[in-house]
């Protein structure tokens, strides 16, 4: 009966003995890959905080830039309009300067000095080869002896080359009667000649006589 009391209590150990390993080795597998998976569900979670960190300092970088972008857009675009009101108001300034200058000219009174700077082109004639007193009085309309008297002639010798004055010279103490009388003409053609408002003539004053 011990015998096989014996043989019966090894047997039993022999069969925990056995089968204690495997469960053991089973157990250990199992905590095994539950390390592994908490490992690996702790990489995933570390690398989605890190997407995330990531994702965040992008769009917080890009809206950064976009907001630095925007205000310079902005500063330039204050500074392009500061420039163009600053250069519209000197261009307003010039064309209000060069009005002001026109409108001077035009509302100018025609006082002899004036008269005198405009009558100062076209006064001259150079005598040509075979010209007389007589054919060139008959050019201009006039007389031998208004251009005898405007250019101060003792005679009536012309010489090739010479320029003979086709303009009046005012003198001491004269008025428009007198060089309309002197240039067998009238006040009232030498004043239109010459676009004069008034009978005022200074000496010195180059005055048209007849028309060139």
């Amino acid at each position: 009966m011990r015998k096989v009391l014996y043989i019966s209590v090894t047997i039993i150990l022999l069969m925990v003995t056995l089968t204690f390993p495997v469960y053991a080795g089973h157990g250990y597998g199992l905590a095994s890959t539950d390390i592994q998976t908490n490992k690996k569900k702790d990489e995933d979670q570390k690398r989605k905080d890190t997407e995330t960190r990531e994702i965040k300092e992008n769009y917080t970088n890009r809206t950064i830039d976009t907001h630095i972008s925007t205000e310079l857009k902005n500063q330039h675009k204050v500074k392009y309009n500061e420039e163009q009101r600053q250069k519209n108001a000197i261009e307003k300034k010039v064309e209000d300067s060069q009005e002001t200058k026109e409108s001077k000219i035009i509302n100018r009174p025609n006082t002899p000095t004036s008269s005198i700077s405009k009558n100062k082109s076209n006064n001259k004639y150079i005598i040509q080869d075979g010209d007389n007193l007589w054919n060139i009085a008959q050019r201009f309309g006039t007389t031998v002896d208004v251009i005898k008297n405007i250019n101060k002639l003792k005679n009536d010798i012309v010489i090739p080359g010479r320029q003979l004055n086709t303009m009046y010279t005012v003198e001491d103490g004269e008025n428009l009667w007198e060089i309309a009388q002197k240039s067998h003409t009238t006040v009232d053609i030498i004043k239109s000649l010459n676009e004069l408002k008034n009978d005022i003539v200074i000496p010195g004053q180059q005055l048209k006589v007849f028309r060139n």
